[in-house]
């Protein structure tokens, strides 16, 4: 469920396919262009974001991370996903969680790499994978 909502309306946004076939019954039902809809799918986005990471993080405090002993190894990335869609604030306070969780072999090392680097990044400083 939290990736649905999770992806959901950034398919919508990010791929041609999909925003071409819907945007035009979404566009009659909120009364709006398609600037006025590529707004309400931000929007959407974002508050999605926002209900699935405080659902990650009461998922964090009650189990640890949720990785694949926990959830299953496709399930694993759900989290990381949130946490990506999140503030850099936000994946910079996980970035220590990833590593762990990494080195347990319970999600895959590129996830955390991916993170790092974007973090790093965010912060002015050079790549440590050259992944971003």
């Amino acid at each position: 469920m939290i990736n649905k909502d999770d992806q959901i309306f950034r398919r919508l946004y990010f791929f041609k396919d999909d925003y071409e076939s819907k945007s035009d019954s979404l566009k009659k039902l909120f009364k709006v262009d398609d600037i006025g809809l590529k707004e309400i799918l931000v929007k959407s986005m974002m508050k999605n974001d926002s209900i699935n990471l405080l659902k990650i993080e009461k998922i964090i405090q009650k189990y640890g991370y949720p990785g694949k002993s926990l959830v299953g190894e496709t399930e694993s990335d759900v989290a990381w996903e949130v946490i990506q869609h999140a503030t850099f604030e936000t994946r910079k306070k996980y970035l220590n969680l990833l590593k762990s969780t990494a080195d347990k072999n319970e999600i895959r090392f590129t996830l955390y790499a991916l993170t790092l680097d974007r973090v790093l990044m965010e912060e002015n400083k050079l790549q440590k994978y050259g992944s971003q």
